[in-house]
């Protein structure tokens, strides 16, 4: 039978979150080239069953910024997706999904590091993402994994160019990376709190017992 649209959500939501689990021992990180090659097959598919569909779960660069705000701006997509289930960033891709991969002259690891900076600067609490660079069909891509944080909300500590604004808290909708709605930020800070909850019981019956 053929797939519905449920379907190929589901499959590739679950695929993407069994990229983040990390198998070291056989190098099947989220952005070894094994995951990376996976992932991209996954988004394309997706892609021509659902047009667009992919930008939920990874956002498509073709190329690395140059200046702050445009590492900002990344930034502000890496917390997003923090905020939510996780997600990739990739470069060398364009908004299509084709992939063209990175120029010659890009500086791959300046770019890491400045983005480090901004991104340990401006967000609290420390959220976990991995990078890598991965060769897809001769061509060279830059990806990013963004795990969900174990403590959210990510909030925004302080202001760096017109992208990031002290005190904003940003989440993955469904083709960007927006400021959190009301009814998100309130789930999330409904289940920080059932966790805390459970946590405290748990405790509570370790030093009982």
């Amino acid at each position: 039978p053929i797939a519905s649209e449920d379907d190929v959500v589901t499959y590739i939501n679950r695929r993407l979150r069994e990229s983040g689990e990390v198998d070291r021992q056989h190098g099947f990180s989220p952005v070894s080239s094994i995951r990376v090659r996976e992932i991209l097959e996954l988004t394309q598919d997706g892609q021509s069953a659902l047009p667009g569909f992919e930008s939920h779960f990874a956002e498509l660069k073709l190329e690395i910024p140059k200046d702050k705000a445009g590492r900002a701006k990344i930034a502000k997509s890496m917390a997003a997706f923090a905020n939510n289930d996780g997600g990739y960033i990739f470069f060398g891709i364009d908004n299509s999904g084709k992939i063209l991969g990175l120029r010659a002259d890009e500086n791959v690891e300046e770019f890491w590091d400045k983005l480090s900076d901004i991104v340990n600067r401006s967000f609290a609490p420390f959220f976990v993402w991995e990078r890598g660079l991965v060769d897809v069909g001769g061509f060279l891509v830059a990806v990013i994994y963004i795990y969900s944080a174990d403590r959210k909300p990510i909030i925004c500590s302080t202001d760096c160019t017109n992208e990031l604004s002290e005190g904003s808290i940003f989440f993955r909708y469904n083709r960007s990376s927006e400021r959190i709605k009301a009814a998100d930020l309130i789930r999330i800070l409904e289940e920080r709190d059932r966790a805390a909850i459970g946590r405290a019981a748990q405790e509570e019956s370790n030093g009982a017992a």
